[in-house]
């Protein structure tokens, strides 16, 4: 006789895992949106620029500070309820910010909001390890982390300018309430309740993790608002790198003589050092399109967030065409081969953005984005395979924290840089280029005088129309200057990336297990 009840069948882990895939997408992707919708947001709590820039500042913080608690609570509570409490908070602290009345307040809740925000794609990175062990099912389940948290960046000013004609900035902040709320259901359905190991909090390097959280705050602190608040001449600007500075060698000092500490420095000896390392180059390099291109493009070409759709929407594509492709040749080409390329792309697309112009608009950087897109799927892949490289179960913490400040500390970083670079180069040109005006060049003069006789036909009154005339040419200067500050930008991306590209031959040979469909229980 046959039994009455069928065998039972392993759970596949994918379910799962699409959950928290679907949580590191939003978490990567909204930033974007906030960060290129600012001068809405600031316009609509009647703040300066300046001042709304800090909701980018504390939302960096916020995730510096979640990252390793979050950690700690699913080691604790378990995973179900480490993804329960992060969807609850980050749905409800994006309520907070779309009903905020004032500046003060709304920074008050985009800190909560980075603390869960900021929680969404560690979680999918720890529960990726705890789902699959090392071997096929884990380089598929790295594909799907690198696809997750690279997508959006392409997305997010499309999407970003649908929120905004339907419903205003705060719009942006309603569909985040309804992600949280998603989330939170959806990990009710598919994680079981884990035992509790209240140990695990007795155990905690507490230590540690307040000097490094101190550290990587204030030093978040120094790069994020250095370059408005003229780096040391505001004493707390000066104030912050010296804490931060303090606290990492204070936290350096810790970490070497503590007995458990929060991070095993055994794993730096590891090619995960130079992964790290390429992480932070990567970032510099998504600023092509994240960062660079689109300050142009608001500052020179005078577009908003809904128009600058047509440049990034290629590098979605791009990436999505380029991580099944770099999943395919992972166990066929060696990774060095892949992240060289990677970072070569992107080098190439700065190189091709030196030519921009005035007159460039989103659809000249489509070429460029596109590039950047199949650099960044193929760089999302073969990165996570060398930070893995020779893991050791206990170090899992350890890749988990510094892959993920790497990550914030990178684009921070690099935001600082090219910015105080652009800055200081378009000065520059514009005392270069304002040299003929001062020096009461003979040619200039006579275009001058032309132009005001064209202008008086007008106006009538000769100075009015001088005036015209006078603040016409000082924009053109003004344009002129800028262009040629990013041109640098981008020159300078382009040779730091093609340092990357170099260095990626200092690292071991890789190459994957062959990617196949893996049936391991979630446990």
């Amino acid at each position: 006789m046959t039994s009455a009840n069928p065998p039972s069948k392993t759970p596949s882990p994918w379910p799962a895992l699409a959950v928290t895939a679907f949580g590191a997408f939003a978490g990567t992707t909204f930033p974007s949106m906030v960060t290129l919708s600012l001068a809405d947001i600031g316009g609509g709590l009647s703040a300066a620029a300046d001042d709304v820039a800090w909701l980018g500042t504390v939302y960096d913080i916020g995730q510096l500070i979640s990252l390793p608690l979050i950690i700690y609570f699913s080691q604790t509570f378990g995973r179900g309820k480490a993804m329960q409490l992060a969807g609850v908070g980050y749905a409800l602290s994006s309520l907070a910010m779309a009903l905020v009345p004032s500046l003060g307040w709304a920074i008050a809740a985009r800190l909560l909001h980075g603390i869960f925000g900021g929680t969404l794609a560690v979680l999918m990175f720890m529960i990726l390890f705890s789902v699959f062990p090392p071997g096929p099912g884990r380089t598929r389940g790295l594909a799907a982390f690198a696809a997750a948290t690279s997508l959006g960046a392409g997305m997010a000013p499309a999407l970003g300018g649908q929120l905004l004609a339907a419903g205003g900035w705060q719009a942006i902040f309603h569909a985040q309430v309804l992600v949280g709320t998603a989330y939170f259901l959806l990990a009710r359905r598919h994680f079981r309740s884990d035992p509790i190991n209240l140990a695990i909090l007795r155990q905690t390097d507490w230590v540690g993790y307040s000097l490094l959280t101190v550290a990587v705050s204030c030093l978040v602190l120094f790069l994020s608002e250095g370059e408005r608040r003229f780096w040391f001449e505001t004493w707390w600007i000066t104030a912050a790198l010296l804490v931060g500075v303090s606290a990492l060698i204070a936290a350096i000092r810790h970490l070497w003589v503590a007995k458990a500490p929060m991070l095993q420095l055994g794993l730096f000896r590891k090619p995960f050092t130079l992964a790290i390392t390429f992480q932070v180059i990567y970032r510099f390099g998504t600023l092509l399109a994240v960062f660079i291109a689109p300050q142009y493009l608001g500052r020179i070409a005078g577009l908003r967030i809904e128009q600058m759709g047509p440049l990034l929407q290629p590098m979605s594509l791009g990436t999505a065409v380029a991580v099944p492709l770099a999943l395919w040749l992972s166990s066929r080409v060696d990774q060095r081969v892949m992240l060289s390329t990677a970072l070569a792309l992107f080098a190439g697309a700065a190189l091709y953005c030196m030519g921009l112009g005035p007159d460039w608009n989103a659809g000249n950087f489509a070429v460029a984005a596109l590039t950047a897109g199949v650099g960044q799927g193929i760089f999302a892949v073969s990165t996570l395979f060398y930070a893995i490289y020779d893991l050791e179960r206990h170090e899992g913490v350890t890749c988990g924290i510094v892959f993920n400040y790497c990550r914030v500390l990178g684009q921070v970083g690099g935001v600082a840089a090219f910015s105080h670079l652009i800055n200081e180069r378009e000065k520059l040109y514009s005392a270069r280029l304002g040299e003929p005006i001062s020096q009461l060049n003979p040619d200039l003069a006579l275009a001058m005088r032309q132009g005001v006789s064209s202008v008086m036909q007008w106006l009538g009154d000769p100075a009015q129309a001088q005036a015209r005339v006078t603040a016409d040419l000082a924009r053109r200067i003004a344009r002129q200057a800028f262009t040629l500050a990013y041109a640098d930008a981008f020159l300078g991306l382009a040779v730091l990336l093609t340092v990357g590209a170099v260095l990626a031959w200092a690292l071991p040979p890789y190459f994957a297990p062959k990617p196949q469909i893996a049936s391991n229980r979630l446990n």
